[in-house]
C-alpha cells in the first residue's frame, strides 16, 4: 500500500497495442483499469487506486478524494515470477487465458 503507484491514461485503438510499463516486473500483481473512451469500464475490480481524468502518476492509494482524485477499482493480474506481462483486452474485457 505504501508503494502503490497508479498511472494513466493510454489511448489504444482497437486491434492495437500500447506499452504501459517498460521496467521488468518486481511485484506479484499488476492492476488494470480499462475504460471505453465513450465511458464505461471494460476491465476493473476490487483493488482501489487513485485516478484522475488527465494523464497522471499518483503515489499512494489512500485518501484519494481528500487529495483531489477519484477512487477507482482495478483488476489484479498475476505476475509473480514473470519479467513481463501482456494484457489482452477486448470488447468483453480482460482475456484471462492470455
Amino acid at each position: 500500500k505504501d508503494n502503490a503507484v497508479s498511472q494513466g491514461w493510454w489511448t489504444v485503438q482497437p486491434g492495437a497495442c500500447a506499452k504501459a510499463m517498460t521496467n521488468a516486473l518486481s511485484s506479484d500483481a499488476v492492476y488494470i483499469l480499462a475504460q471505453r473512451k465513450s465511458g464505461g469500464t471494460l476491465v476493473g475490480g476490487p483493488q482501489r487506486f487513485c485516478t484522475t481524468t488527465a494523464a497522471f502518476e499518483i503515489r499512494g492509494n489512500a485518501h484519494c478524494a481528500g487529495r483531489g482524485f477519484a477512487d477507482s477499482g482495478f483488476a489484479a493480474t498475476r505476475t509473480r515470477g514473470l519479467s513481463g506481462y501482456v494484457a489482452h483486452i477486448g470488447p468483453g474485457g480482460l482475456n484471462r487465458g492470455s
